[in-house]
C-alpha cells in the first residue's frame, strides 16, 4: 500500500499530526449526536472515503481515499473537495 499526501490549502501544514495530542479516526458508520459531539472535541480528525456519515460543520482535518482500480479514480474525492478538506491522503497499492 502507498500514501500519497495532497495538501489543499497552504496552511494546511498547521494540521500535521506531530502537533496535535488529540487524534479521532472516523469511520463510515452511523453516528449519535453524542459521538459527534465527542468528535468536536478533538483537534486532528480524519475521515475516509465518502465520508458517509459526514455533516457540514462537522471537523474535518484529513480523508484517506483508496484508488478504485475499475474507475482508476479515488473513491469519495467528490465530497472530500465538495466540503473543502484540508488535506487528503491518496492511498493506493
Amino acid at each position: 500500500m502507498h500514501v500519497l499526501p495532497l495538501i489543499l490549502r497552504s496552511d494546511a501544514t498547521e494540521y500535521t499530526i506531530r502537533r496535535c495530542s488529540r487524534v479521532a479516526i472516523v469511520g463510515n458508520g452511523p453516528l449519535s449526536e453524542a459521538c459527534r459531539k465527542e468528535i468536536r472535541g478533538f483537534e486532528f480528525v480524519a475521515r475516509f472515503n465518502g465520508m458517509d456519515n459526514f455533516q457540514p460543520g462537522d471537523p474535518l482535518t484529513l480523508v484517506y481515499l483508496r484508488l478504485d482500480p475499475g474507475t482508476m479514480s479515488f473513491h469519495g474525492m467528490d465530497v472530500a473537495l465538495r466540503h473543502r478538506a484540508p488535506a487528503l491522503a491518496l492511498v493506493y497499492e
